[in-house]
């Protein structure tokens, strides 16, 4: 996983240098949108597989233990 961070640190900034260089403004900000829309996606397939308590939800029963 944190191969994919660094790989998206270096090339990033490499992908939008050549685009907006290139004068590609409508195609980066669109790269942008779809790039935030699959993240978008991926957080909500990934917030059913954690448990709730990991995620930082209070279940009722953990809620009647602490009142």
């Amino acid at each position: 996983m944190a191969g994919a961070f660094q790989l998206a640190a270096v090339t990033g900034p490499v992908v939008a240098g050549v685009m907006l260089g290139a004068r590609l403004n409508v195609g980066f900000i669109g790269m942008l949108v779809l790039g935030c829309a699959v993240m978008a996606f991926i957080a909500l397939a990934v917030e059913h597989r954690i448990p709730a308590q990991a995620n930082g939800i209070k279940t009722a029963a953990a809620e009647l233990n602490q009142a």
